[in-house]
């Protein structure tokens, strides 16, 4: 579990917001070497994932639960 959490293995999520107005743009923030890396698109995420998320997302899934 501790190396699954650890800044180099894991992701912060964050809205940043330029103004209140601002929608916002989501940052996928890690560490590498020691260093902050900070992603503005999902990061490892390849292209069949947001594919399939999207497909999913047609779904009724909502009227079941």
């Amino acid at each position: 579990m501790n190396v699954g959490t650890e800044p180099g293995n894991s992701y912060h999520l964050v809205l940043e917001k330029e103004d209140e107005n601002d929608s916002g743009d989501l940052v996928w923030i890690s560490e590498e070497d020691g260093k902050e890396v900070r992603e503005t698109s999902d990061p490892q995420s390849g292209f069949w994932r947001p594919v399939t998320a999207w497909i999913i997302s047609l779904f009724p899934v909502q009227e079941h639960i």
